[in-house]
């Protein structure tokens, strides 16, 4: 619709990471240069840095492990993986460490984040039906269940966060439909 070119995913991958270099010079240098295959910059202006002349967070969503979560432990501040699911976090957790012990760089100092979406808390679990008609549509209640495990009491909600928790994300971001 807007007539961007849509390559091949190993393409996407080296602009993404030229465009993550520039945006760490742009928030650090005063007239960074760069020069890629894909983008160049020339001592562009950017100003301000972030308020309080501190740089805004890097964040960087995505697990890839070739690419991305080397980009994280390189630039970024936080990481944002596995969509909610501990197996997946663990595993994107630990590519990452092995990542930040190849750079140097200290692994705590990046927020590990996930999502949890959507997240409706219930009164009981009979609740379910009623409290997510809307997004579920013509999906029968335990198929949608099924592939949303951020549904529940708080009981059932704590243990699923315990176990993403565990696998060493701190930090959750939530969508809360109602």
């Amino acid at each position: 619709a807007y007539g961007y070119e849509w390559n091949d995913i190993p393409v996407r991958m080296a602009k993404f990471r030229e465009a993550i270099e520039i945006i760490n010079k742009m928030w650090h240098e005063e007239k960074p240069v760069f020069t890629g295959k894909h983008y160049h910059i020339d001592g562009p202006i950017n100003e301000p840095k972030g308020a309080n002349h501190t740089p805004p967070k890097l964040w960087i969503g995505g697990g890839g492990e070739q690419v991305t979560l080397k980009l994280v432990a390189k630039y970024a501040d936080a990481c944002n993986i596995g969509g909610g699911n501990p197996e997946v976090c663990a595993q994107k957790i630990e590519v990452l460490k092995r990542h930040c012990d190849t750079l140097g760089r200290d692994f705590d100092s990046i927020i590990k984040s996930t999502s949890a979406d959507p997240l409706l808390l219930l009164d009981s679990a009979a609740d379910a039906d009623e409290a997510t008609r809307k997004l579920r549509g013509d999906q029968p209640l335990a198929d949608y269940l099924a592939k949303s495990p951020w549904i529940g009491t708080a009981e059932q909600i704590s243990e699923r966060l315990e176990k993403v928790f565990a696998t060493g994300v701190t930090y959750v971001i939530c969508k809360v439909p109602r």
